[in-house]
């Protein structure tokens, strides 16, 4: 069953609850959803852990608590065009961010990137051949991977890491498609920057299941006594293998 777009969580000052500084907190947790660290050697990627067949796409229902507030709203990835990009073959992958508040605007991302970017131990933004950005009803825009790398694509696509920890437990979790069964990394790093200092703790919970692999991110921000800041949690709500591309005239 194909869901459709809800919305993705946002933090906008209009409230008045959500600081500049939470604001800034919120961007640099996205930015290091899955830079984590633990005790032992695994890989660990952002949603991109394996490449599905073509048409695949998968949705995501997401929940960020910050500054007291809860906002919830869906992510969603999908394959729609696989083209030979010189001798190479290549996919377009789109990343979609539609909030649910009403008031935000929708986030949209249509890359082109090599197949053989796009699996467990590569960080593919970093291949990306051409790419735009969509905000609200903006024309779209041409970027880069310089600039994904900076945003919200980045975060989602990020490429790998070293000593993360292997969870013991299989997981099971509940989504449109019937139950899934997913094993576990998990991992801390100290973040010391200018004007934060903390811990982000992070699990990515994978099925084999799942178009492109991950049914699970968890993320906690803690700040420097140990009091949770944010937490986003992306669980998958849905899949299928009939995707419709978002923005197909850019080619």
């Amino acid at each position: 069953m194909k869901c459709s777009a809800a919305g993705f969580p946002t933090l906008s000052p209009r409230s008045g609850t959500v600081s500049s500084r939470l604001m800034l907190l919120a961007r640099l947790l996205l930015v290091g959803l899955v830079l984590a660290a633990g005790m032992t050697v695994a890989r660990a990627d952002g949603l991109t852990h394996s490449l599905p067949q073509d048409g695949s796409w998968v949705e995501y229902h997401s929940v960020l608590v910050a500054g007291g507030a809860e906002t919830s709203g869906t992510v969603r990835l999908q394959s729609v065009g696989q083209v030979m990009e010189g001798k190479q073959p290549a996919r377009w992958i789109e990343l979609e961010m539609s909030p649910s508040d009403g008031n935000s605007p929708r986030v949209m991302y249509r890359m082109l990137i090599p197949e053989e970017r796009l699996r467990d131990g590569v960080d593919p933004v970093d291949f990306v051949v051409r790419a735009w950005e969509q905000q609200g009803e903006a024309e779209p825009a041409a970027t880069d991977s310089r600039a994904l790398d900076r945003g919200f694509a980045g975060a989602m696509l990020h490429g790998p890491l070293e000593k993360t920890k292997k969870l013991k437990e299989v997981r099971t979790i509940p989504c449109q498609q019937g139950n899934l069964e997913a094993t576990g990394i998990a991992g801390s790093r100290k973040i010391d920057l200018k004007n934060l200092e903390g811990e982000l703790k992070s699990e990515i919970w994978r099925s084999g299941k799942v178009p492109f692999g991950t049914a699970v991110l968890k993320v906690e921000l803690l700040d420097s006594a140990g009091t949770s800041v944010l937490r986003l949690n992306l669980t998958v709500n849905d899949f299928g293998a009939d995707a419709e591309p978002l923005l197909p005239d850019l080619k």
